[in-house]
């Protein structure tokens, strides 16, 4: 995928946490089913979103301030981030995967 066509998919994907806080954010991914893994890049909540809406060849990395698409790199967008850091410090248990 051409990194301008992937900014624009991520652009979409990210669009409707625009509004929301952080527990908001939680909420919506709760109603999608998606969980994830405290402190890691590969399997939090946020990547295995990414993970759920672009092709199964994009290797997805999800740090608090950036994600990492193959080689492509962008900004994460600061209530995300504010999540992130929430999720990793053991809020929103309902998205916890395998309740590890």
């Amino acid at each position: 995928m051409e990194s301008n066509i992937l900014r624009e998919k991520i652009q979409q994907l990210f669009q409707p946490f625009e509004a929301l806080n952080p527990d908001e954010i939680a909420k919506y991914l709760e109603l999608q089913g998606i969980k994830g893994i405290r402190m890691s890049i590969f399997n939090c909540p946020i990547a295995e979103y990414l993970k759920r809406n672009l092709p199964e060849d994009m290797k997805i990395r999800v740090r608090v301030d950036k994600y990492i698409i193959n080689n492509f790199m962008g900004k994460i967008p600061n209530q995300i981030g504010r999540f992130i850091t929430n999720f990793d410090a053991n809020k929103y248990l309902e998205l916890v995967k395998n309740n590890d």
